[in-house]
C-alpha cells in the first residue's frame, strides 16, 4: 500500500537495538549514539506525524517532572522508559552515553534547545541556507531576532504536508506552531536564528 507500518518499525529497531546491546551498547560505545536516536525518535513518534517539532516538545515537558525547563539524567531515563525505550535495547548505560551526548555544553542537564536539536535529522547545506535566508527576510530590523508574532504572520499553514494530506486542519497546524514558539522564545516573544533553525529544520 506504500503506507509505513510505524508500529511494525519500532519493533524491528527495538530488536535490532537489543540484539547490538550485547556488544556496543554494554560497552557504552558512542558509535552506536545515531542508532540510539533513531529508536528514540521513532518511539515518540509512533504516529509518523510529519509534524515531529510538537510531539518533541511534548515530549521534553513530559519527561521534565519538576518543570525547571531542564532534563536531568533520572528524568530523561523514566521518561525513555515511560515512551518504551526498554532495558533490553537501551540499558542505562547506553543511556547514559545518549544522554551526555545530548548535553552539550556538559553541565549535567539536557535543555529543550539541546534535545530539540540532537533529535533533528541532519541539515543539508541547502535547507540550512534557505532556512538562514528566510530567517534574514524576517528581520527587518536587522537585530539578530525575530518576534513570534513576525513569524505567524508570515506562516502558510494551508502548505503545511499534514494539512495537504488531509490530517490536521490549517488552523490546527497554525496553533501548533503557535505553541512551539511560544515554548522556545525568550521572556519578550523573540527567537534567534538558531532557534528559528532548530524549529523549521524538523
Amino acid at each position: 500500500s506504500g503506507v509505513l507500518d510505524w508500529p511494525r518499525a519500532v519493533k524491528v529497531l527495538d530488536d535490532w537495538c537489543r540484539n547490538l546491546a550485547t556488544d556496543v551498547m554494554r560497552s557504552a560505545n558512542v558509535q552506536a549514539v545515531p542508532y540510539m536516536i533513531e529508536l528514540f525518535k521513532m518511539n515518540i513518534l509512533k504516529t509518523g506525524n510529519v509534524d515531529s517539532m510538537m510531539e518533541l516538545v511534548e515530549a521534553f515537558i513530559h519527561f521534565d517532572t519538576n518543570h525547571d525547563q531542564k532534563m536531568s539524567f533520572i528524568e530523561f531515563k523514566e521518561g525513555s522508559r515511560g515512551v518504551g525505550i526498554t532495558e533490553s535495547s537501551m540499558n542505562d548505560d547506553a543511556l547514559l552515553v545518549f544522554y551526555t551526548r545530548i548535553d552539550a555544553n556538559q553541565d549535567g542537564y539536557i535543555t529543550m534547545t539541546e534535545f530539540l536539536r540532537a533529535m533533528r535529522c541532519q541539515l543539508s547545506s541547502e535547507r540550512y541556507r534557505c532556512l538562514r535566508n528566510a530567517f534574514l527576510k524576517l528581520d527587518r530590523t536587522s537585530l539578530k531576532m525575530l518576534h513570534i508574532d513576525d513569524i505567524l504572520k508570515g506562516y502558510d499553514s494551508r502548505s503545511h504536508p499534514d494539512v495537504t494530506a488531509g490530517r490536521i486542519t490549517h488552523l490546527s497546524a497554525y496553533d501548533r506552531l503557535a505553541k512551539v514558539l511560544n515554548t522556545l522564545s525568550d521572556a519578550m516573544g523573540y527567537i534567534d536564528e538558531t532557534t528559528f533553525v532548530d524549529i523549521f529544520g524538523n
